[in-house]
This record gives C-alpha cells, structure tokens and sequence, in this order.
C-alpha cells in the first residue's frame, strides 16, 4: 500500500499484534505492506484535514483496520514532522528551545485556522511556524534565534526589552501564542505586557505555554484558564514530568481534548523535585 505525502517515504510494516516500525526517509512515496494483505491507500493532503483516495483492497481482517488507521496517523503525523525539520533545524539547548511533538503542534495549528483568525503571532515558537502550511502567510515569528532571520515573517525579539521596539506591530494580532524560555515569573510578565501591545482587540484569542503553576497568575494577568489538551515537548524534562499546561482565553473543541502524547500528571503526593523553574530548562542568556 502506498501512501503519498510531500516529499518522504516511511515504510509501515503492521502486524496482527498492532506494532509498526517507520523506517528512514526517503524522496517521493511511502509505503506501507501489510504481513497478511496488501492494498493501495493514496493520501492527499490539504490544510488541517487528510483524505483517501483512489483506494484498492485485497482481503483486509476487520481485527486490522483499527491498526492500519492507528498507523496511517502516525505515518501522517511523522512525515508531516520530518518534512518541516529541514527548514526548523535541531533545538538549541543553550536557548531552551524545546519542539512541540505532532500532536501538539497539530492542536496548535487548528487554532490558527479558525475562521476568525486572519493575523497570527507566534512568541518564540519556531516549531510551530515551520509547520504551518497555507496559514503561515498570515503569521509572524517573534523569535532570538537569528538562524531563521531570511525568513519573511521573522522578527527579532529578545523579551528582555518587554514591548520596546515592538511598536509597528502594536494592535496587529487576533492571534498570539506565547512559549517562553523559562518559566521565572519576572519573564512571564514581560511576555504580558508584549501581548498587551499586539493584541488588536480585547477579543484577541490568546494562547499560552508555561508551567501549570502560574495559572493564577495568567489568569490575573490576561483572563486565560489552563485548558484540558497538555502540550508536550518530549526532550524537556519539566514537560515529561507533566508540569506545563496551556492556557486560552476562549473555547475550542481541539482544546478540550486530551493529548495521547502527554505524559500522566504526577500524583500531589509524589516526590519529584519542583526546585524551580528550570527542570528541563538550561542555563542560558536569556
């Protein structure tokens, strides 16, 4: 079974026992071969939604069809992922720079293609804007890392300056996600005020990542509750222990679910180690 998608090959074996392996990319098509039957899948891709077409089946087991779905996502959701790593580039310790897993980012890009959203901007989230496909015409990366400076849309931002040099875009978003670099308080509130400042309206959907420990104050600050999908970046320790959240100002059905990728909250009782804000996060300058 073949599945074509951008530019990347996996190669899916499924197994009775819900297994499959991706192999390493390759230019053009992928494929996917079953043990048991073979048929062709031919996915197209087209904004947030995918479909099949031009679909033929041999003998397929009902018992695998649950599998072969789990596997097309996974292949989807991977190829997706390694087509825009070309243009992201490897995460910078030195900076906290931490990339969202498919699932996350996938959440993430449905907001920024509600139909009330023509103005998008992305606080210090490259992963995100490097996987925006149609909607990445309408957004701006904020960003301290010069590597992706040619880019169009890319602004330097070093939150240290809180709203300083910032004017020209001053009341331009109905959209702005926040991640900041590390989770002191003194940073979060820097962040606000920049919000503040880009937000066209006090309608202005608002998106925020950060420890779940500041939801009071985030809800102080710009009126956001911490909604029930967790984002997750699977190479920050603070992330896999469960501790960030993501808070909005407004309500989504893509907010409202769980993330397969999250990892379970610590139980209160447990002893992990909450020293700070810095688990996961190195030493840096900024």
């Amino acid at each position: 079974m073949s599945v074509q998608f951008c530019s990347f090959q996996h190669q899916i074996h499924l197994s009775p026992h819900r297994h499959c392996c991706v192999s390493s990319k390759t230019p053009k098509t992928a494929a996917i071969e079953g043990k048991v039957c073979l048929f062709t899948v031919n996915l197209q891709q087209k904004h947030s939604h995918t479909y099949i077409t031009n679909s033929s089946l041999s003998f397929l087991p009902f018992l695998w069809i649950s599998s072969f779905f789990d596997a097309w996502s996974r292949a989807t959701l991977m190829a997706v992922d390694a087509v825009n790593t070309v243009q992201l580039g490897e995460e910078d310790k030195t900076l906290a720079q931490f990339w969202y897993e498919p699932h996350t980012l996938q959440c993430l890009r449905e907001q920024c293609l509600l139909d009330d959203v023509k103005s998008i901007a992305l606080l210090s989230a490259p992963s995100l804007f490097f996987f925006l496909d149609v909607e990445k015409s309408k957004a701006v990366l904020f960003e301290y890392d010069q590597r992706w400076e040619k880019e169009e849309q890319f602004v330097f931002f070093d939150y240290r300056d809180g709203p300083q040099g910032l004017n020209k875009w001053a009341g331009c978003f109905d959209l702005i996600l926040a991640d900041p670099p590390n989770l002191q308080l003194s940073t979060l509130q820097q962040y606000v005020d920049v919000i503040q400042m880009l937000r066209s309206s006090d309608q202005s959907k608002i998106l925020f990542v950060t420890s779940a420990d500041w939801s009071s104050f985030l809800f102080d600050a710009l009126g956001l509750l911490e909604v029930k999908f967790k984002p997750s970046m699977p190479s920050s320790a603070w992330s896999q222990c469960g501790k960030f959240g993501l808070f909005a100002n407004y309500r989504n059905s893509s907010l409202s679910r769980e993330n397969p990728a999250a990892p379970v909250d610590a139980p209160e009782d447990s002893e992990v180690d909450y020293t700070g804000y810095y688990l996961g996060l190195p030493a840096h300058d900024i």
